[in-house]
């Protein structure tokens, strides 16, 4: 299974991917855009904590993305920029860090995306 589908799935509360709207052309596109928009909204990564915080999702479909090794690297291929070194750099060190898995069950204040 494509565990990208997990991006395009809404509970609609906080820790939700946006619930959106996709067609089947293009779909290998729409699950990148999900995914990254997801993994760069709900992954925290903390130097100074030597901690990464991780949305819930995460844990309650481990089967999809692996051992936690195994997901962050998958995360790690899916994020830019400062958390991506970030991440990068705690997966390098050979010093162990903390995953946190957190979930906000309060109901989503964002709206509808429709890809069209």
């Amino acid at each position: 299974m494509d565990p990208r589908i997990h991006f395009v799935l809404s509970w609609h509360n906080k820790s939700s991917p946006s619930l959106r709207l996709i067609k089947p052309d293009n779909l290998d596109h729409y699950l990148d855009v999900a995914t990254k928009e997801y993994v760069e909204q709900f992954v925290t990564v903390s130097l100074s904590k030597k901690q990464v915080v991780l949305s819930k999702l995460f844990k309650w479909f481990s089967e999809d993305f692996g051992s936690t090794t195994e997901m962050l690297n998958w995360i790690l291929s899916h994020l830019t920029g400062a958390k991506k070194k970030e991440l990068s750099h705690l997966l390098e060190d050979k010093s162990s860090f903390k995953v946190v898995f957190q979930c906000n069950w309060t109901p989503s204040p964002l709206p509808f995306r429709q890809f069209l």
